[in-house]
């Protein structure tokens, strides 16, 4: 664990020396097939755009961004639909990577708050519970709980870049 832990920061910093967009480089990460919003189980994995000036940096970062462009999709049907998400939050493993919490910045041209030391998904299910026994009156309740908190401010070049990344992404 200690060793995959080491490569994947490895990973982080040889990816962050790459700019936004991967050098050309748009990963489909349909390699399981694709649940939401696509429901196609036959989708497969395409790494496009690779040529030999390339490095497992460029790979990783566009790993990276494809797992946000998916959720950048997500976002886009929400919209389609009148929902209009208000706030970006991100916790669990990906938060540990200073990049990805960027990445997602970027992407979705959103600011991206995440938590130090988060419980996980385990918060925000117990919160639901005491709102349904009427522990809490509302959702805003629940900051009291996330007060170690950073934000990830997107950044305009970059968050240009990936309007453009995304475009060949829904393309593909």
């Amino acid at each position: 664990l200690d060793t995959a832990k080491s490569t994947l920061q490895q990973l982080d910093r040889e990816a962050s020396a790459i700019p936004a967009g991967s050098g050309g480089v748009t990963i489909l990460p349909y390699f399981l097939g694709e649940k939401t919003p696509i429901m196609d189980p036959q989708a497969r994995g395409v790494v496009f755009g690779l040529d030999l000036s390339h490095s497992r940096a460029n790979i990783f970062r566009a790993t990276l961004e494809a797992v946000m462009y998916g959720f950048r999709h997500h976002v886009d049907v929400l919209r389609e639909s009148g929902l209009e998400p208000t706030r970006f939050m991100a916790t669990n493993g990906g938060v540990s990577s200073s990049l990805w919490r960027q990445i997602a910045a970027d992407v979705l041209n959103e600011p991206i708050t995440s938590f130090r030391n988060h419980p996980g998904s385990v918060l925000g299910v117990a919160f639901v519970a005491g709102l349904s026994q009427g522990l809490f009156d509302n959702w805003a309740e629940i900051d009291r709980f996330l007060i170690d908190r950073y934000v990830n401010e997107p950044q305009p070049n970059a968050a240009l870049a990936y309007d453009q990344g995304y475009a060949v992404y829904r393309e593909l």
